[in-house]
């Protein structure tokens, strides 16, 4: 029970801040998910909470994106989002977590919603 309002509560946090500020929900909500399910768990989680979020941005500031950057991002981006992805799932997943903190830690939440 406790677990489900401390999720709860952090994820109101990182939802208000994400809404408020536009960035920072990742950053909040990824390291309590993985504190409570794991690493296995935390990354696909907070992924989808992340594409539903930047989805909702592109519909509402669809007439404002710049169709050719997408594309060039998208070329690298793509295969490297399956590489990413068949790595995340053969790699040990204590070197992943520690990898997964490192990185929240340095680099922060860049980018992310």
């Amino acid at each position: 029970m406790e677990m489900y309002f401390i999720l709860t509560l952090v994820g109101l946090v990182a939802g208000t801040l994400s809404g408020s500020v536009g960035f920072g929900g990742g950053m909040i909500l990824l390291p309590v998910i993985t504190y409570f399910y794991g690493v296995e768990i935390a990354v696909p989680v907070s992924t989808i909470a992340q594409m539903m979020s930047n989805l909702s941005r592109a519909a509402m500031g669809w007439r404002q994106i710049h169709w050719r950057q997408v594309a060039w991002f998208l070329v690298p981006a793509l295969p490297l989002t399956a590489l990413g992805a068949f790595g995340f799932s053969v790699v040990d997943k204590t070197i992943m977590t520690r990898v997964l903190c490192v990185s929240d830690s340095v680099l922060g939440d860049e980018g992310q919603g």
